[in-house]
């Protein structure tokens, strides 16, 4: 019995929480996200537009644009080893900042893709 929770418990981890050794972005479970929320363990960028972060975003999350990355990102996040999880609204722009914050040099980023299937609630 303690050895099929144990395989449980890998594969959870294993699907939970990926790196693709290409581009160095890892895929992270919404379930993951929600989970840690309130630990800190990460910081929480949503890289909608600024209106539609407003319509409902992510308790804790940072709004940086997709097409700002390049100009904001340093000003707000400067410690490059923090793990930083990346949304949008279904999932496009999420996978390109998280591809403009590897080139820029962070190392921890987990895209979420979108909120769009997000079962939690969102802060207005």
């Amino acid at each position: 019995m303690k050895k099929i929770i144990f395989l449980v418990l890998v594969c959870f981890f294993v699907v939970g929480c990926t790196k693709n050794k290409d581009t160095g972005i890892n895929k992270i479970a919404k379930s993951e996200v929600y989970d840690n929320i309130a630990t800190g363990k990460y910081v929480i960028l949503d890289v909608r537009e600024e209106d539609e972060y407003n319509e409902g975003h992510i308790a804790n999350a940072i709004n940086i644009s997709v097409n700002s990355i390049y100009e904001e990102i340093e000003k707000t996040l400067v410690n490059k080893n923090l793990n930083i999880v990346v949304y949008c609204r279904g999932g496009s722009r999420s996978l390109e900042a998280s591809k403009k914050l590897v080139e820029l040099g962070y190392v921890n980023v987990y895209d979420m893709g979108g909120i769009v299937n997000w079962e939690y609630d969102l802060v207005k």
